[in-house]
């Protein structure tokens, strides 16, 4: 998936602010969903697609890990341009015949142009060191898949990139234009593998707390009511009840984490884009309450028979 957002409007890249000014009709109904209690009910209606307990869970955390690694790799990637960046000698500005120094002006600076004899080597450099650095990470066709111009326009601005592209070599305000664009690059992914870190996290311990109801609903389960006594029936059905308690406070948990998000104000700061981003993939949007309410359901169920068994015995 890497750290390319696919959207039908086009791919956004983390920090975009298209992906902030609103969200798709389904998006929103996700969003307005988990904000209620429905959500459980709702993602019950998956169950035919769940074969083994937890498999969305085990699917989702193979998604994040996945998603740290490519974000990882791009971190390191810019981590190298930028190294290779500061080691480039910057020319310093020409002047010309009219005795005027040649200038492009880009966001406000003025990006001296470099002696003409130097233009075409420097600006080869930077080229090649983006080829071989960004451009170079295992998932970049998958996720990008797009040319040198197009990808440094996207990541650094359309002034660094004109500058590269229309400049007459590397100035000092253009390698500095260069060094601050590639560490936003670089601290942007710094800040998304926290919060992927944070959700890792989250998804391990949802996993835990779930496997465990997974366990005791189980031994319910296999239980034969028939051999049950009218005491043992209704020490089960109390327990049950317990149980379900104990599944609701989990997926509560986990709703207050996907609505809480971050703290900042990037997509990937919200809990529901994230969701909505990095488990595309699934078939569920919110693997975490999608496997907690098929055990909700597990446990009604359970519950269900065991009251039966008691209605038949009074």
């Amino acid at each position: 998936m890497g750290s390319a957002l696919a959207t039908s409007g086009g791919v956004y890249r983390l920090g975009e602010p298209e992906f902030q000014q609103g969200c798709s009709s389904a998006g929103c109904a996700a969003a307005d969903l988990l904000s209620s209690q429905a959500v459980l009910v709702a993602a019950v209606s998956v169950t035919f697609l769940a074969v083994l307990a937890l498999t969305f869970l085990h699917s989702a955390h193979e998604e994040c890990d996945e998603e740290q690694s490519r974000v990882a790799a791009e971190l390191s990637a810019f981590e190298r341009f930028e190294r290779r960046i500061r080691g480039l000698s910057a020319g310093t500005g020409q002047t010309g015949a009219a005795g005027t120094t040649g200038a492009a002006r880009t966001g406000g600076t003025t990006l001296a142009h470099a002696d003409a004899a130097d233009a075409q080597p420097q600006l080869r450099a930077v080229r090649r060191a983006y080829e071989e650095t960004v451009m170079a990470v295992p998932h970049y066709d998958d996720d990008y898949g797009e040319p040198f111009e197009k990808h440094v326009r996207a990541e650094f601005g359309d002034d660094v990139a004109a500058a590269i592209d229309g400049g007459s070599g590397l100035t000092p305000p253009i390698k500095q234009a260069l060094l601050q664009s590639a560490a936003a690059s670089r601290e942007e992914r710094t800040a998304f593998l926290r919060t992927l870190s944070t959700e890792d996290d989250s998804l391990a311990a949802a996993a835990d707390d779930l496997a465990a109801i997974e366990r005791r609903i189980g031994r319910f389960e296999s239980q034969r009511r028939l051999q049950q006594s009218f005491p043992e029936l209704t020490e089960t059905w109390e327990e049950l009840g317990e149980l379900e308690g104990e599944c609701q406070s989990i997926l509560e948990r986990r709703q207050e984490q996907i609505q809480r998000g971050g703290s900042g104000a990037n997509w990937r700061d919200d809990g529901h884009s994230l969701c909505a981003y990095l488990y595309e993939p699934l078939p569920v949007e919110y693997p975490a309450l999608a496997d907690g309410a098929l055990l909700l359901d597990r446990i009604r169920t359970t519950r269900r028979r065991v009251a039966d068994a008691l209605t038949r015995r009074v």
